[in-house]
């Protein structure tokens, strides 16, 4: 389905991968390790792409706080970036609410 702020949400059975980075690896960051199995309980959505400029104005009603994309051609189709942990929070939040009397929203659904 596509939300209503324009973000095309697929569709995730869930399942079971290893998350991090081996201690061998190349480059790699302390905080990228230890490798541990993950489990995530599906089905979950994910939107098709990144949060777009434009997206992430309709759905906080604030301008995004990129700082590349005020510089870019087209800006408000590319990705939103340099967004704060809080800024992301409140995203999620405002999205989750707008959505909430959509036909296909389920109790208990949010956008995390």
């Amino acid at each position: 389905f596509t939300n209503g702020v324009g973000m095309k949400m697929v569709r995730l059975e869930g399942g079971t991968f290893k998350m991090g980075s081996p201690d061998a690896e190349a480059n790699r960051k302390a905080d990228e390790g230890p490798v541990r199995e993950v489990t995530v309980r599906g089905p979950v959505y994910f939107s098709e792409t990144e949060v777009t400029n434009v997206q992430y104005r309709r759905a906080t009603g604030k301008g995004a706080p990129s700082a590349a994309g005020k510089l870019a051609a087209q800006s408000e189709y590319r990705p939103v970036e340099s967004v704060t942990w809080d800024e992301a929070v409140e995203f999620c939040a405002k999205l989750t609410e707008s959505e909430k009397n959509q036909p296909w929203f389920r109790k208990g659904w949010a956008y995390p």
